[in-house]
């Protein structure tokens, strides 16, 4: 949403006295798969959940090196509040959006500074800047503890040596009465549960042709659908500064070294 609560403040500012709506761009809500695991999940298939967890690796995939992406004054930061809003907020969404109480977060950066030592093969808004800033960290992992005893991790990177596939990517949910994977931009999303006193495998299937693109268009029509009709957007503003409350207790305990209260 911004690059500090205290944006995020302004903009709630602005919004009381604007006549327009503010939907804030959680595309990871608008997957195929999301939506698959959320019926699961009203079904009651997980039961209470207890854990979750959210897993985004990429092999070389710092965006923009040596521009506004890896200028700390400019982005708020790297990998953490790229990746981070997106993974925080889809935990949050599937979990029913429980108060986040501590946090506990160590970021490291290690593969573009100097940014002419970074080798790769494409970059998302390239070109790049061999002699601009990279001030930012590039990985990150942290544990979040909620209410109603949920702890989440999140373990994220734009860039290392790990191969690809090596590790799963996107969210894992464990439940009383089942537990759940899936990648975010995957095909299926699968359900481990129990049945006539065995362990089962459930596999819920997503068509052909979903993915990232179907996403976003997804994302569009909800909002255009909100302006239409007047109605409000599911994903506010307030959603977003309840995530940026998160990252900005993630920052603050890296740079103590020790968790940290997450505040309102």
């Amino acid at each position: 949403m911004a690059t500090s609560i205290e944006e995020c403040d302004a903009v709630l500012a602005a919004m009381e006295n604007a006549p327009g709506l503010v939907q804030l761009g959680f595309v990871c809500r608008h997957a195929a798969t999301t939506l698959s695991a959320m019926e699961a999940i009203e079904s009651g298939r997980l039961g209470r959940i207890y854990r979750a967890d959210a897993t985004m690796y990429r092999r070389r995939g710092i965006p923009g090196l040596g521009g506004w992406f890896t200028t700390r004054s400019k982005s708020g930061g790297g990998v953490l509040i790229d990746l981070g809003p997106h993974l925080v907020d889809l935990l949050l969404h599937l979990c029913g959006r429980p108060r986040v109480i501590s946090a506990d977060c160590s970021v490291s950066s290690h593969f573009g500074h100097p940014p002419s030592g970074y080798r790769f093969t494409d970059m998302w808004a390239g070109p790049p800047v061999m002699d601009g800033p990279f001030d930012v960290e590039d990985g990150a992992t942290a544990l979040l503890r909620c209410e109603g005893d949920l702890d989440m991790t999140l373990n994220m990177c734009w860039a290392s040596h790990l191969p690809e596939k090596v590790l799963p990517d996107g969210v894992t949910l464990f439940g009383e009465n089942g537990a759940m994977h899936f990648d975010i931009w995957g095909d299926s999303v699968i359900v481990g549960t129990e049945l006539d006193d065995a362990s089962v495998d459930i596999k819920r299937p997503i068509k052909d042709g979903e993915g990232w693109n179907t996403a976003f268009r997804r994302q569009h029509e909800t909002f255009g659908h909100n302006v239409s009709t007047r109605t409000a957007p599911t994903s506010t503003a307030i959603e977003g500064r309840e995530v940026q409350c998160v990252l900005d207790a993630l920052y603050r305990s890296n740079e103590a070294r020790a968790s940290v209260d997450v505040s309102g």
